[in-house]
């Protein structure tokens, strides 16, 4: 069988950006269960390095792999494989089991042979960046609390690459992400609140709402026809929620809208939870719909996927006819990893062409100045890692004073 070659409480975690701090380090692995062996070793390149990870228990294996493989950490993408013994029935380099090429009928991540589920759905929060400090605490006690209570990761971005401007509060924000199922994320959600109030009561600010983050082609589902979505929720819960108007500016590539929660703290949780099954629904119902897509391209990440069905022109099941499509977010269609080549889409009815000779294209993208370190990454490592994944050849155009606003990529 193929959870079989599961049981196992060893895992291999590639792809670990060589200069992060090997504490902190194994302080993520430490995250999903006690650590009894944590070896460093050599990485696809000097940049990078992999570890060979043992837990205590298999359970404590099985939940570090759903959680970590594909996690974004230090702006690299992790990729983590069970160690099995060799001999008969081991699994193949390119991860194929006795099972065959991964679970027939899913979609797939950019790792192989690792279907996405649902509670794979993150909850996104914006905070406040001056409560940041209160909900980490003295040498990470209070963050490391919440994720031991709530058996959830809970992962603070840095300013600098989550930073937004709260148009509303007029207070920089900053964006919280939890990872783990349903339960977890609300527990931690739950926990984070209380910390933010206790710190709002010392400081007199008054209630605390919680601010939700939900990608642009989520929220038509939330609201609902005439709005009797959310106007349900609001009153089983007794909360007031809004939706902003315009796409939060929280990645420049990245279109999500912030829905706001205000009520007493219970109330909020329970608003909270109600709005997180609807989104996870929704994310499930766009899996489903992405998995011709997945079966024709099992190598290219389901974000890339995804902003392509989310932006093909049909609604969503449960929601209505999106817009006109914005431009393509880079972000992925829920935060994810960019999509670094993504093909064009055929028709599930129609065969893939046969024998063609590749076509050479020519797309030119336009990026804020701001987002070009980014993309190009410490030493050029980002860009080159892109080159690599898509086998594309990437230039980026150098800029004129008299253009100061955007920059051009120029992908062959």
């Amino acid at each position: 069988m193929v959870f079989e070659r599961n049981r196992t409480n060893k895992l291999q975690v590639s792809n670990i950006v060589a200069h992060v701090p090997w504490d902190e380090v194994k302080s993520l692995f430490n995250t999903f269960g006690n650590v009894l062996q944590c070896e460093r070793g050599s990485g696809k390149s000097e940049d990078f390095c992999s570890a060979v990870v043992t837990y205590e228990t298999q359970d404590q294996a099985q939940q570090a792999f759903n959680q970590l493989n594909g996690y974004e950490f230090e702006g690299s993408f992790l990729k983590v494989e069970y160690m099995m013994e060799r001999g008969p029935g081991a699994r193949s380099p390119r991860g194929v089991g006795r099972g065959g090429p991964g679970m027939r009928n899913a979609p797939y991540s950019g790792n192989q042979g690792f279907p996405l589920r649902a509670s794979d759905f993150p909850l996104r929060i914006l905070v406040l960046s001056d409560m940041v400090g209160a909900i980490i605490g003295r040498s990470g006690g209070t963050i490391r609390q919440i994720t031991q209570q709530s058996r959830a990761r809970v992962d603070v971005h840095r300013k600098e690459n989550s930073g937004a401007f709260d148009k509303d509060e007029m207070y920089s924000v900053q964006v919280i992400t939890i990872y783990g199922n349903p339960d977890n994320c609300s527990l931690a959600c739950q926990k984070i609140l209380e910390v933010m109030q206790q710190e709002a009561n010392n400081t007199n600010r008054g209630e605390v709402p919680l601010k939700i983050l939900a990608h642009n082609n989520l929220i038509g589902r939330i609201i609902g026809k005439n709005g009797n979505t959310i106007k349900r929720i609001m009153e089983s819960t007794d909360t007031k929620i809004t939706v902003s108007s315009s796409m939060q500016d929280v990645n420049t590539f990245n279109f999500e809208r912030v829905i706001t929660i205000k009520g007493k703290l219970e109330n909020i949780c329970k608003a909270e939870q109600m709005i997180s099954a609807k989104l996870r629904q929704s994310y499930e119902n766009d899996l489903a719909a992405m998995a011709p897509a997945a079966m024709m391209f099992p190598g290219l990440h389901p974000m890339a996927m995804m902003s392509t069905v989310a932006n093909s022109g049909y609604p969503g099941r449960g929601g209505p006819m999106p817009p006109p499509p914005p431009p393509p977010s880079y972000g992925g269609m829920y935060g994810n990893p960019p999509p670094y080549n993504v093909p064009m889409m055929y028709s599930p009815n129609a065969a893939p062409p046969q024998n063609l000779e590749p076509v050479k294209e020519t797309v030119y993208l336009y990026i804020p100045n701001s987002a070009v370190g980014a993309i190009i990454g410490t030493g050029g490592s980002t860009i080159r890692d892109m080159i690599s994944s898509s086998g594309a050849s990437i230039k980026v155009a150098q800029t004129n004073k008299d253009e100061p606003i955007d920059r051009e990529a120029l992908r062959k």
